[in-house]
């Protein structure tokens, strides 16, 4: 499930376009926050606002962190053959830590549990939102 999706179905847009003006400049905690208090307001089903929670809670536990390192940082391979990644950007910046290719599989499996859990959630509150092209 897709954040803007969900903030997009909730707020009954007309279309994506009308979409992006609302959630284009918004980071992912931004989206959470806004996608829980309009679930909270429009009062969608428990199961729904419970996985946005969940979700949230799982990103601010520092899964967030661990993305933007990994997308965001650079990554570098040391002499002794080690992996690490340097924050170049925000309150770490120039912070290098020890990384692996297993460490990079672990953040993508992490955010497709996250992402599983608001899909889940989602279809036992009835809402399959995902979208279709026209």
């Amino acid at each position: 499930m897709n954040l803007a999706i969900i903030i997009w179905r909730l707020l009954n847009l007309p279309d994506a376009d009308t979409g992006r003006i609302v959630t284009g400049g918004l980071d992912m905690l931004p989206r959470f926050n806004m996608a829980i208090a309009l679930a909270r307001h429009l009062k969608a089903p428990h199961e729904a606002t419970a996985a946005l929670v969940a979700a949230r809670k799982a990103i601010q536990d520092g899964l967030d962190v661990q993305r933007n390192r990994a997308v965001h940082g650079i990554q570098y391979l040391e002499e002794d053959g080690k992996y690490t990644i340097e924050t170049h950007r925000g309150k770490g910046a120039g912070v290098t830590t020890e990384a692996s290719p297993e460490h990079f599989e672990q953040v993508a499996s992490d955010i497709m549990r996250v992402r599983r859990t608001l899909q889940r959630g989602f279809r036992e509150a009835g809402l399959d939102w995902l979208p279709h092209r026209p």
